[in-house]
């Protein structure tokens, strides 16, 4: 059974998941309704598509920074496992060097989140996925 804590931590991550794939359809696309694999460059729904880290999930200290997930297709996110390769040269591209280097350091930083931190991140995500809906 699932603690309390992961289930707050789970619907945080569908909030976030939902903002970053609408803001980046918009970004890419202009609509609501499909947007551009940041690796791939295929276009796919917003149904279908992903929120995928450039620096891996598995740390607290990136797994809700925006600037570090993007619009990703099933095939890049899951089954290339991030497809990390053309996410650096983009990440690169967009960014520069020294920002890329900064924010792979993060994944070494320890952060800790309670109950109460999840539940706001869901809820600052459920109204951020909200007003982009408008």
């Amino acid at each position: 059974m699932k603690s309390v804590l992961t289930k707050a931590k789970n619907k945080a991550w569908v909030q976030f998941s939902n903002f970053i794939r609408l803001r980046d359809c918009l970004k890419t696309t202009g609509t609501k309704d499909e947007g551009i694999c940041i690796t791939c460059e295929k276009r796919i729904p917003f149904k279908g598509s992903n929120a995928g880290h450039f620096v891996s999930s598995r740390c607290n200290s990136v797994l809700f920074e925006e600037d570090l997930v993007n619009l990703q297709c099933y095939s890049c996110n899951i089954g290339l496992m991030g497809n990390y390769i053309p996410y650096t040269l983009k990440m690169l591209e967009l960014h520069g060097k020294e920002w890329v280097e900064e924010k792979q350091r993060l994944k070494r930083k320890t952060l800790k989140r309670d109950l109460n931190d999840y539940q706001t991140l869901e809820a600052i995500y459920k109204q951020k996925f909200i007003n982009l809906k408008k």
